[in-house]
């Protein structure tokens, strides 16, 4: 597990044109999941520096957690970070 969160940037994944920002997003943090760049227990950056380094709102970069959230992706675990889920 890594101490410091993994920043996703903008640019990580293929562009998914056509999609809504927040969609885009966590598409770039499941492709890394799926390419074993990222591994369950990795943290991934937060909410703040997600949304800076994609030059999007605080609101947008929090929706996309919340999308790899209920796709069983990623656990948040609040005041501590967002983590990548354990596979099922």
């Amino acid at each position: 597990m890594t101490t410091r969160g993994v920043l996703v940037r903008k640019g990580d994944a293929p562009s998914g044109r056509g999609l809504p920002t927040y969609r885009r997003i966590a598409r770039e943090i499941q492709d890394l999941i799926d390419s074993g760049r990222l591994r369950s227990g990795d943290t991934i950056c937060s909410e703040r520096d997600l949304a800076r380094a994609h030059g999007v709102s605080l609101m947008t970069a929090r929706h996309a957690l919340e999308d790899l959230q209920d796709a069983g992706l990623v656990t948040r675990k609040p005041g501590v970070g967002t983590f990548v889920a354990t596979p099922r």
